[in-house]
């Protein structure tokens, strides 16, 4: 079981994709497809990460969350899918790229059946996450704290505006 404090900044990227990952190194793709049991301001996932499946609680809004994950089995996994719609309802795919972009790391996250792209940072402090200035808000609008930007958000909306 792994609990933490996520601080993070959030943007949405709404250029060309493809060429904006041509100007990054790309460290690695993870796979995440993630079924939404609860929203709000206490949110609870299942998710599959690179196959690997996980409960997700997360609490709060904002740029500070808590946020507790620890591992499950594919059948709780699975019993939990079928127990709460199955796979269409309250769920989304996407790939996260984890990537250096003007010397920054960032998370982008494509996502497949949403034609949208988000970037996030996570910091080390409120401090540090607040007076972070970065290339990347030369190219995308933040969003923190947007709710309508929050992933269980986007399970349930899908709006000509987020179209890239």
């Amino acid at each position: 079981m792994k609990q933490k404090m996520e601080i993070e900044r959030k943007w949405w990227f709404k250029g060309d994709v493809e060429e904006f990952l041509r100007e990054c190194e790309i460290i690695k793709i993870i796979h995440i497809y993630q079924k939404y049991l609860s929203m709000g301001e206490h949110e609870i996932r299942i998710r599959l990460k690179q196959k690997e499946p996980l409960v997700v609680y997360k609490e709060g809004f904002g740029l500070v969350r808590n946020e507790l994950t620890f591992r499950t089995t594919m059948k709780d996994f699975d019993e939990k899918m079928e127990l709460f719609g199955g796979k269409e309802v309250n769920s989304l795919s996407k790939s996260r790229l984890v990537v250096v972009y003007c010397s920054e790391e960032y998370e982008v996250d494509v996502f497949q059946d949403r034609s949208l792209v988000l970037i996030e940072k996570e910091f080390e402090s409120v401090v540090d996450a607040e007076s972070f200035v970065g290339a990347i808000e030369d190219i995308a609008e933040e969003v923190t704290g947007d709710y309508d930007f929050y992933n269980a958000n986007l399970v349930n909306r899908y709006d000509k505006e987020f179209l890239i």
